[in-house]
């Protein structure tokens, strides 16, 4: 028996009528319900929207939006440590998907040689078209995996256009009626090489050579649409995995400017205040402090987390909490100061000036820096 003529268990049915039917159906069904959702989302904007105008208008306002995001991950960042770091992910990134390249590709040259060691010709049907490409890509990828300073962040771009060649390249030696299968076969190295890039324009120039070739070697005008998916699919891949690195890189660099900045505001404040604290939006202190601490005379009998978690207003004398209350939750974006009565363990009055102002931590969550220095010439009417 020839092996076209195997069937794998359960095949006859899906090759049968019902089932070819049953496909259409479904297919119909998806396109009807794709048509519905688009129509939907159109008169939902046209609600929101005047006039037509007005919407096509919106519609060309958020493609603007998107072509914008597009080129800038096709062109360097202008912050240069932005682009220093985010190049340096690059580089990492690219390595690890090497060397998971070439575990690949070693499994797959053993599977190959297994035939021609037994009958000594090449018969596999692992399309032979990509057998002279994984044997150069192979030795190049356990090269990068055993010395990974090969790939540098200054020749990414040329291992790119080596590693682009080499998944292009089978295009020209499988036969016409396997060059869509050699094409998807090839998809995510492509992928993974595209996202490793500097520059981000040569992927899309890459994939779209990929494209044009396979369309040209296939004499199929049928497979025009199946290589444009195949194509969109993985400029999404690309785009979105590297746009999500970026903005990684970019949130990275913020949190770490914010991060010294609040540790440098907070050394600035402890220079004249006794004790500085950080309290969350419900007004309890986000972490232990020794200085607050040190002056209530709290050291004694406390947790493993010290202060944390405890109600910041608790330390006020009760007929002083309702104004500290209304300043801290006023929401100001100025620093504001006030005189307040704290308490410390022993129930003795502590007359102190307070200082504060907000801020929105990692989380996005509203946040507020107290400082807080005993204040002696203090009196009330």
């Amino acid at each position: 028996l020839s092996r076209s003529s195997i069937h794998a268990p359960g095949m006859e049915f899906f090759e049968s009528e019902t089932a070819e039917r049953a496909r259409l159906i479904t297919l119909l069904t998806l396109d009807a319900a794709t048509v519905l959702i688009v129509a939907v989302l159109c008169i939902r904007c046209r609600c929101f929207a005047k006039k037509w105008k007005g919407f096509l208008r919106g519609c060309k306002s958020q493609a603007m939006v998107l072509w914008k995001k597009v080129w800038e991950l096709c062109m360097e960042d202008d912050d240069p440590i932005v682009q220093k770091k985010f190049v340096e992910n690059l580089v990492q990134m690219q390595r690890t998907g090497i060397v998971l390249m070439a575990m690949a590709l070693f499994l797959r040259l053993m599977a190959v040689q297994a035939p021609l060691l037994r009958t000594g010709t090449i018969s596999h049907n692992l399309q032979p078209s990509l057998d002279v490409s994984n044997m150069i890509s192979y030795p190049l990828c356990a090269l990068i995996a055993i010395f990974p300073q090969v790939l540098a962040s200054w020749n990414l771009d040329f291992w790119y256009i080596v590693m682009q060649t080499l998944c292009v390249f089978p295009l020209f030696l499988t036969q016409e009626e396997d060059v869509l299968n050699v094409s998807l076969i090839t998809a995510f190295p492509r992928l993974l090489c595209g996202l490793g890039a500097r520059t981000g324009i040569l992927p899309i120039l890459g994939n779209l050579v990929n494209c044009a070739a396979a369309t040209y070697l296939s004499h199929e005008e049928g497979k025009l649409l199946a290589f444009t998916a195949e194509l969109c699919m993985v400029f999404s891949g690309f785009i979105s995995i590297r746009y999500m690195l970026h903005q990684n890189v970019v949130m990275t660099g913020r949190l770490k400017t914010r991060t010294i900045d609040l540790g440098a505001v907070s050394q600035l404040l402890l220079g004249f205040c006794d004790a500085v604290v950080e309290i969350d939006s419900s007004l309890k202190l986000t972490e232990d402090s020794r200085q607050l601490s040190t002056l209530l005379l709290h050291n004694q009998g406390m947790t493993s987390d010290g202060l944390a978690g405890r109600d910041f207003l608790s330390f006020f004398c009760t007929e002083d909490r309702g104004r500290i209350k209304e300043s801290l939750l006023s929401g100001s974006s100025h620093t504001m100061a006030l005189n307040a009565r704290m308490m410390d363990c022993l129930g003795s009055n502590l007359q102190m000036e307070v200082v504060h102002c907000h801020f929105d931590n990692a989380n996005g969550q509203r946040c507020c820096l107290v400082g807080m220095r005993e204040f002696q010439d203090f009196g009330y009417s």
